[in-house]
């Protein structure tokens, strides 16, 4: 067995190992999300992705089955689900997971709006709770941002459309008095009434009180009106630990979408093929630098039989169609009305140029004060006067 065959041997050992310590945690995940204990979910789930990122670049799609299992969780128990996005959160704030955190985050937002599509607006508390049970300061967590965002932009279309096609996220959204999370309406106030947006510091407390009882008779006025949608929520056992029932149920249909979001940034969705420019193929006195200059296609295994057909029938093609240009010279004729123009332009010129001065020259030498009458003669008063009229 050469070097090689011992290299490759030992990379399907370290791949098989590396699969095997995912479907592990996975497995383990699920567990402890049937036993709702909410906080080893969301260390499980941060574990999980230090687990998947390791060994990243190499290519996983056990990534995707994550984040499916987070809208397939929504369904028998939301907070579970929130406390997932928490450990996404969690991970990107590892040393390891900081250089991922920007598509983390990208994951994250793109999770929230899944959830409310699924869960409606019930989803808000769920999702601010959890992050206010997890994190010191969420004030500069992206989600926390784009939640206020969410929320202020689906009440500004409200009042705009009012009393036509309303939501019913008046009805989640929390009192100024909830001891829970009644901390979050001043946010939303703040955000909505003030032109500083978020920061509470640049206002002072009696506009803050006055945004909030703004804050206050929209949502009393809004929930007089709006009906609450009430939603359904699975109460039994989500999954059972069994790989392939797991696998059935997470790549089902149903959560194709958020395979979609998911499967652009793993590393096996896209290769990188080299094709040798047309100049490469035909010289032969080209050094080694030069044969190095290759076009870089980023494609998928679908563009692979593109890129093969363009290599074996369309490289001809250019060459035959590069002495088709020669003999198409439409731009010659096109050249050839140009100088047409300049000698009709040059006689114009000096026909009317011609009579021009000689009007202008006649009334120049009559010394005669005629004209200068003439222009005033309109009114015909003055000229009468002096006899001219006669």
């Amino acid at each position: 067995m050469n070097d090689n065959e011992i290299k490759k041997e030992r990379d399907n050992d370290d791949s098989h190992s590396h699969s095997h310590s995912i479907k592990y945690h996975l497995l383990e995940l699920i567990k402890q999300i049937n036993s709702n204990d909410k906080f080893v979910v969301r260390e499980m789930t941060a574990i999980t992705l230090n687990d998947i990122f390791e060994n990243y670049e190499a290519g996983n799609d056990s990534l995707s089955l994550l984040y499916k299992l987070i809208f397939h969780t929504s369904k028998h128990n939301p907070e579970m689900a929130c406390y997932m996005l928490c450990g996404f959160i969690q991970f990107g704030q590892t040393q390891q997971g900081h250089d991922y955190k920007p598509m983390l985050d990208h994951f994250v937002m793109k999770a929230f709006d899944g959830l409310k599509q699924q869960m409606g607006w019930s989803i808000i508390k769920p999702c601010i709770l959890s992050l206010d049970k997890s994190f010191d300061n969420i004030y500069n967590e992206p989600l926390f941002d784009y939640i206020v965002y969410q929320v202020v932009g689906q009440m500004r279309y409200d009042i705009n459309v009012f009393p036509y096609y309303i939501s019913d996220i008046c009805h989640y959204l929390p009192r100024e008095k909830s001891f829970i999370w009644g901390w979050f309406s001043r946010n939303i106030a703040v955000s909505y009434y003030s032109q500083h947006g978020m920061n509470k510091n640049n206002i002072s407390s009696k506009q803050l009180r006055k945004y909030l009882m703004y804050y206050r008779k929209t949502i009393t006025n809004l929930r007089r009106i709006v009906p609450r949608v009430e939603r359904n929520i699975e109460n039994d056992i989500m999954l059972e630990q069994d790989w392939d029932e797991i696998l059935n149920t997470l790549n089902d249909i149903e959560y194709q979408w958020a395979g979609d979001i998911i499967e652009p940034y793993l590393p096996t969705s896209k290769i990188i093929y080299r094709i040798p420019c047309d100049t490469e193929m035909n010289d032969t006195e080209v050094n080694d630098t030069e044969m190095n200059v290759v076009e870089e296609i980023l494609t998928d295994n679908l563009g692979q039989e593109v890129i093969m057909i363009i290599d074996d029938e369309l490289i001809p093609v250019p060459v035959s169609e590069a002495l088709m240009p020669a003999p198409v010279e439409a731009p010659a004729p096109v050249e050839a009305p140009v100088p047409m123009p300049a000698p009709v332009e040059a006689p114009m010129p000096a026909p009317v140029e011609a009579p021009m001065p000689a009007p202008v020259e006649a009334p120049m030498p009559m010394p005669m004060p005629a004209p200068a009458p003439e222009k005033k003669t309109e009114s015909s008063t003055w000229a009468s006067w002096i006899g001219w009229s006669s």
